[in-house]
């Protein structure tokens, strides 16, 4: 049939009457057996490259055009879901998560109803004591509680024994003097009472005030003249020796009172009275030196050190004083040490009289 443009009746005129196979859009025909109707009311049927109209077929021969590639259908609606499928073995366990973070405490459950009691079973052994926990902190103070009521009144003891007389108590001080009282009558004369006993003393009393100042007095005549006080200062720069026993010769009597004499390491006294003594000797060897008084040692100037100084006392005029060497070994009283020019003083006595007996 000439014309026949098989794109436009491959949709509208034709049904396929055989099997077939669709993948998306493309038709792959089994066997071409296709029978469309037209517009005229024939029908028409198309085997091969022959159609025929109810009669008998005349054959021709025509070439169908293809036409242009349609639009893509509509998508069909969902089919329905099968049924479920068997359920599949267990598959192996998986590793152990990490520990989740610790929830917080739950609200306390109410609490269950009580159990029956149980069987009773034999005690076991008394477990071992725990240790001993820390002590806990003080706690606050609590408030103070009201007070309670008072207790029944208790019955009456019995009386105790005299106690002892106490001591006598000090003594008060003075009241303040009352008012004058009016002047009473005159009352008879009663019979001499007897003397009371003397009472304690009295404490002293405040110092009063200070006077006034007196008027300035005359000036008073003048005194006689006192006695000068006496000195004295030796001293020696020469190394010397001493024996146990011997007197310290000093080399200069720079100072020398007319009441203090002098003369070869032995030292009068002319008025007796107290006398202040101090000595130095540079020694280093240990010893003892002392002070005698009319070859007499005195206690009170006996020293273990090469420096000293004491208060004797004289009551005998023209005493001889001396400065000894008071042990049984030899003493070396020297020159040592100093990068000085001349020699250093290594021995002196100063003499101080206090008073006069």
């Amino acid at each position: 049939m000439p014309g026949f443009d098989h794109n436009k009746y491959d949709d509208e005129y034709f049904s396929d009457s055989s099997d077939s196979t669709k993948n998306n859009s493309n038709t792959t025909s089994v066997s071409s057996n296709l029978s469309c109707s037209d517009t005229t009311g024939f029908n028409l049927k198309y085997t091969d490259s022959e159609i025929s109209k109810n009669v008998p077929v005349i054959p021709f021969n025509f070439h169908l055009i293809k036409g242009d590639k349609g639009k893509r259908g509509h998508k069909g609606k969902r089919g329905h879901r099968g049924p479920m499928g068997p359920i599949g073995p267990q598959g192996p366990q998986g590793p152990q998560g990490p520990i989740g973070i610790k929830g917080d405490t739950g609200e306390p459950g109410i609490q269950g109803i009580p159990g029956l009691p149980g069987s009773a079973v034999e005690k076991g052994d008394k477990g071992e004591q725990g240790a001993q926990g820390e002590k806990g902190e003080k706690g606050d103070q609590g408030d103070q509680g009201t007070q309670g009521i008072q207790g029944f009144q208790g019955e009456k003891g019995e009386k105790g024994d005299k106690g002892e007389q106490g001591e006598k108590g000090d003594t008060g001080e003075q009241g303040v003097q009352g008012l004058q009282g009016s002047k009473g009558d005159k009352g008879e004369k009663g019979d001499k009472g007897e003397q009371g006993a003397k009472g304690d003393t009295g404490e002293q009393g405040v110092q009063g005030l200070q006077g006034l100042q007196g008027v300035k007095g005359d000036k008073g005549a003048k005194g006689d003249s006192g006695t000068p006080i006496a000195y004295s200062y030796y001293y020696s720069n020469s190394e010397k020796t001493l024996q146990p026993g011997e007197l310290l010769n000093f080399d200069f009597p720079n100072i020398n009172s007319p009441d203090i004499i002098y003369a070869n390491g032995e030292i009068t006294l002319v008025n007796p009275g107290h006398f202040k003594i101090s000595y130095f000797t540079h020694t280093q060897q240990s010893g003892q030196f002392a002070l005698a008084i009319n070859n007499t040692v005195t206690s009170e100037s006996v020293f273990n050190t090469s420096y000293a100084q004491c208060i004797i006392t004289t009551t005998i005029p023209n005493s001889v004083l001396k400065l000894i060497n008071n042990t049984v070994n030899t003493i070396n009283i020297i020159q040592f040490g100093g990068n000085g020019n001349q020699s250093g003083v290594n021995a002196y006595m100063i003499i101080e009289q206090l008073d006069s007996l």
